[in-house]
């Protein structure tokens, strides 16, 4: 994340007596915490308010404490793995998703689409934690790595109604609720039903976050390349352009 600004400093001063009321936790409260909603909304005090009042609201709602103890469905768990490979060159964490295989309509046609949209928000609620830690001490607010692996995907998931507004959801509940968390997200693996999927991010994500999502395709030299040039290659594995362990992980781990 950029340093703060003198103008921010200002407007953060403005902003915290703004939301008093709320007797946030005093890490909530922090300048390299707060800045974030002001950035998600073009340094508005009053959209910033008003986002800040909007997500307090969804974490009680949400119970997010609980949440994240909460165990995953297998379907979710077993086909949609997520691993935490490292730190990048300044700190930020370094996760992969396995997104390609996971057959959403296979879980909507379950009755799962509810539980999909939790899981989703439990990983989203962990990396945020995540990023917290690693920022402990620091003057600027961690933010996360994603390498997003798509092989497998197929055009009957992208192209399935119910799976689309799925992912929509998800995105926007990323958006209100979890501003400025993604440094950089590298998708590799991505066959030409992603098209499809880039085309509805590009709708739905704001437009600094959609700039953040770079498209690698399938040669492992580029993203060697491209990812290595931003995280050391003994953090992400050989399989991925690095020269780290190929024997992954299951689960989340954040030292």
């Amino acid at each position: 994340m950029q340093q703060i600004t003198f103008k921010e400093v200002d407007l953060l001063t403005n902003l915290r007596r703004r939301i008093s009321d709320l007797n946030l936790p005093q890490v909530q409260e922090e300048d390299k915490c707060l800045v974030r909603w002001l950035r998600a909304r073009n340094h508005s005090l009053d959209a910033a308010e008003a986002m800040i009042r909007q997500n307090q609201l969804w974490i009680r709602a949400m119970n997010l404490d609980l949440l994240v103890l909460e165990g995953d469905p297998d379907s979710y768990a077993n086909n949609f793995p997520w691993y935490f490979f490292g730190n990048d060159k300044d700190g930020n964490p370094v996760f992969c998703f396995l997104c390609g295989r996971y057959d959403i309509r296979g879980a909507i046609s379950r009755g799962e689409m509810s539980l999909c949209k939790k899981s989703s928000i439990k990983r989203m609620e962990l990396i945020w934690r995540c990023c917290q830690r690693k920022s402990l001490g620091k003057p600027i607010m961690g933010q996360a790595v994603l390498i997003i692996d798509m092989a497998g995907l197929s055009f009957s998931q992208v192209t399935s109604y119910e799976a689309t507004q799925l992912v929509i959801q998800v995105c926007r509940i990323s958006e209100q609720n979890y501003p400025e968390m993604l440094r950089m997200g590298f998708v590799i693996n991505a066959p030409t039903a992603f098209r499809l999927c880039y085309k509805i991010l590009h709708h739905v994500l704001d437009k600094n976050t959609f700039s953040k999502i770079t498209v690698l395709g399938s040669d492992p030299a580029v993203w060697r390349k491209e990812i290595g040039a931003m995280v050391a290659f003994s953090q992400f594995p050989k399989k991925y352009g690095g020269d780290g362990d190929n024997n992954l992980k299951m689960g989340f781990e954040c030292d």
